[in-house]
């Protein structure tokens, strides 16, 4: 029986094996160090145009958690515009904000950027530059206001932006719901997150009793599934940031006037953008909920 012979190592496989070995260990390490390239360097203004604004990650609001305190407190600390930082931030992250700043990243980092964005795409830059300021600028007081009686009751809410709803056909969440931790209707107040005017008001088939309200920079807020209203609005009428509108119910999925009882209580609060192809966009009000938490005004109920 004839036995296979042992061949002599081929010099050219055993070089292009370690070269393999070097190819690989460099990829390696550009693929470790990716996500700090990502951080670090600018964005990719690719994402920078005319129809940004009206975009699904410009309108889910990304700010990731505590982003809008850390872009707060970064603006304060470099003595910078906070709405400039808020829009040069946003764009470096593709829209979607981890939440902190690297340490690597400084006022002149910031200003380069800021620069290099402002003359590459100066009218994108400044369209969104126009509609964050006009949006932060309306966050003036959290819409349910912090209980101080005797026994608090709170409220929670989740980010289910875009999430799946049915009734009146197929469609998406377009708001955050802010579920009520008492589950009777007519206990929780609602307040106006900012001053404005009255824009709509009564009964609607999805939302039931609603008022709808244009802020003095432009954003509508709509607030549905109300039980009464505090006073009888009328179109037109002016509101002032923390002024209260009615009570949490659970009213409406209905024709019928006075519906009740459809879900559990809860207020039902959407953000509506005016962009040059929409009269009214929405946007995700979870991160922007989160950053006014901390400015709810105080009453016992």
């Amino acid at each position: 029986m004839r036995m296979p012979r042992m061949g002599k190592k081929n010099p050219k496989k055993e070089k292009s094996g370690w070269s393999g070995w070097l190819i690989g260990l460099v990829f390696l390490a550009f693929f470790v160090n990716g996500a700090t390239v990502q951080i670090l360097t600018p964005g990719s203004e690719e994402n920078l145009n005319a129809y940004t604004t009206e975009s699904e990650d410009f309108r889910a609001m990304d700010f990731g958690k505590g982003g809008l305190e850390a872009m707060q407190a970064f603006a304060a600390e470099n003595d910078l515009d906070f709405f400039e930082v808020v829009t040069t931030t946003m764009i470096r992250h593709d829209y979607h904000f981890p939440g902190y700043f690297p340490p690597e990243f400084t006022k002149e980092t910031f200003m380069e950027e800021r620069e290099r964005l402002m003359e590459k795409k100066p009218e994108a830059y400044a369209k969104c530059l126009s509609v964050y300021r006009s949006l932060l600028e309306s966050l003036v007081c959290f819409p349910v206001p912090e209980n101080e009686g005797a026994d608090p009751a709170f409220v929670s809410y989740e980010n289910s932006w875009r999430y799946e709803r049915s009734f009146g056909g197929e469609r998406t969440h377009e708001g955050t719901d802010l579920m009520a931790g008492e589950k009777e209707r007519g206990y929780f107040p609602v307040v106006s997150v900012n001053g404005g005017v009255v824009e709509q008001v009564g009964w609607l088939k999805l939302g039931g009793w609603r008022i709808g309200i244009r802020s003095d920079s432009g954003v509508y807020y709509y607030y549905a599934h109300l039980y009464s209203y505090a006073r009888d609005w009328q179109v037109g009428d002016t509101v002032s940031a923390g002024e209260w509108l009615g009570f949490m119910g659970d009213s409406g999925y209905s024709e019928v006037e006075g519906t009740v009882g459809n879900f559990p209580v809860h207020l039902h609060l959407g953000i509506y953008l005016a962009t040059d192809h929409f009269a009214e966009l929405s946007v995700n009000p979870y991160y922007l909920l989160k950053y006014l938490e901390p400015k709810a005004t105080k009453a016992s109920y």
